[in-house]
């Protein structure tokens, strides 16, 4: 094996400023190459790239950008507005999710992105401006849309996360104190939070409803941390959480979300298919 210059970088620190410099100088019988900067190469694994700012700023406002962009290419397509719906929701969305899971994005910035979003929503579903974003992501609705808003995305991504690290086989991972940052909200708390209900529901244990008989209804095993079902699980009692805030604030809507006072009615799911 031979080393080869073009795949390492070399980065310099000088009272704590990064230095636009390249010192470094390979002599060997198989080449003499210089170690490429920070600066003219920026280092990029796993989709998440480490330029000479040290920083996510750049990164998190090119990812801003492209969203954007990508909300006009859909908006001006000669698509139909479900058609532009269905993009958004398997193709663009999907594709938002790796960014927000490696880089530290906060949840105020993820919910101004949501609220660019949204118009887009009401507009291709030909929706007035002024619906609320409770009959386009809330799950409770008389009618809801397979719809998830983009701060709900980001705490299932940045959930994930933190227990795939916390509970990881490897003792030199897991026994890390584990800090996902996202701004003010903080990822831990949501997870402690979380597993504290799972507890408490295990503890109450199964209980009947309707007039199906004893036992008809089986109360579904906790998966086994570690596992891809128990971060699931974790996940949708979050947005769970998030689903009773979209409630309360439902309530006080009384024009709109008149549906809150409806009784024995058929919900009807607008699945996209």
């Amino acid at each position: 094996m031979s080393f080869r210059a073009t795949k390492s970088r070399s980065m310099i620190i000088n009272n704590g400023k990064l230095l636009h410099d390249s010192p470094f100088l390979v002599n060997s019988e198989s080449c003499n190459e210089i170690i490429p900067s920070i600066h003219t190469n920026p280092v990029k694994f796993l989709g998440r790239t480490i330029n000479a700012s040290l920083s996510d700023s750049e990164i998190i406002d090119k990812f801003i950008t492209d969203i954007t962009h990508f909300l006009v290419v859909i908006d001006k397509s000669l698509h139909r507005g479900v058609h532009k719906v269905w993009i958004l929701h398997h193709l663009l969305i999907p594709r938002a999710r790796w960014p927000l899971l490696i880089y530290e994005i906060s949840y105020s910035t993820v919910f101004k992105l949501e609220q660019r979003i949204s118009p887009y929503v009401r507009k291709w579903l030909k929706l007035h401006s002024s619906i609320t974003n409770i009959s386009l992501y809330s799950s409770s609705s008389p009618c809801p849309l397979p719809l998830k808003s983009l701060t709900s995305i980001l705490k299932s991504c940045k959930i994930s996360g933190h227990l795939l690290l916390r509970d990881s086989n490897d003792p030199s991972v897991s026994s890390n104190n584990i800090k996902l940052k996202s701004g003010t909200w903080q990822v831990s708390d949501s997870v402690n939070t979380a597993e504290t209900e799972l507890n408490f529901r295990n503890i109450i244990g199964h209980r009947q409803m309707g007039k199906a008989g004893l036992g008809v209804i089986s109360q579904p095993e906790t998966p086994t941390k570690g596992t891809h079902d128990y971060r699931k699980l974790i996940s949708d009692i979050v947005y769970d959480n998030d689903e009773e805030v979209f409630q309360a604030k439902a309530v006080h809507l009384s024009l709109q979300c008149n549906w809150t006072r409806w009784c024995n009615y058929t919900k009807n799911d607008l699945k996209m298919t």
